[in-house]
């Protein structure tokens, strides 16, 4: 298998949230393709979702996507809300900053901020003006939900079937 396909497994895996599955094909996929960067932010996310979350690990994985892709949103607000759960706020707060920068429509990374300045015990307005943020940026989507592109309903849908359905697997019985 190629790390293309190990990586569309854990992708797989991933979205059952099959967190140990998912960790166990990303790292096969990078260890084929030490660059691949979406392997590194996905197996990172999958050590942050786990019943008992490896944030540290996670920071590695993100620490890593950054340094191959350090123009990539995804990575600062996966690696702002790991820093954000172990408490290391003012690293959360930069990781927002950047991806907020590169894109600053996700709302996630506003509360996620505005949870950081209260625990930091900081000025308050911050974070109230990230919050105000964030309902302008929900009041934004709620308006464009009534103009979306008809056609962009008859779209495919992409594929979902698994690389090598059927074969065997380094360590894995075929399905």
């Amino acid at each position: 298998m190629t790390s293309g396909d190990l990586y569309k497994r854990g992708s797989h895996y991933f979205k059952e949230k099959s967190w140990k599955n998912a960790i166990r094909f990303f790292s096969r996929a990078i260890k084929l393709d030490a660059e691949f960067s979406d392997a590194y932010i996905k197996r990172g996310k999958a050590y942050c979702e786990q019943d008992e979350p490896m944030y540290n690990l996670a920071l590695l994985d993100f620490n890593k996507a950054v340094r191959l892709k350090p123009d990539d949103s995804r990575i600062y607000r996966a690696r702002g809300y790991a820093y954000y759960m172990l408490s290391k706020y003012s690293k959360a707060i930069g990781d927002c900053n950047r991806s907020l920068r590169i894109d600053s429509k996700q709302s996630f990374l506003y509360v996620v901020r505005a949870m950081s300045y209260l625990c930091q015990d900081r000025d308050r307005t911050e974070a109230v003006d990230d919050l105000d943020q964030l309902s302008e940026n929900f009041e934004n989507e709620i308006e464009s939900l009534g103009s979306f592109d008809a056609e962009a309903i008859d779209e495919k849908p992409a594929d979902t079937s698994l690389p090598g359905e059927g074969e065997s697997v380094e360590g894995e019985s075929a399905e």
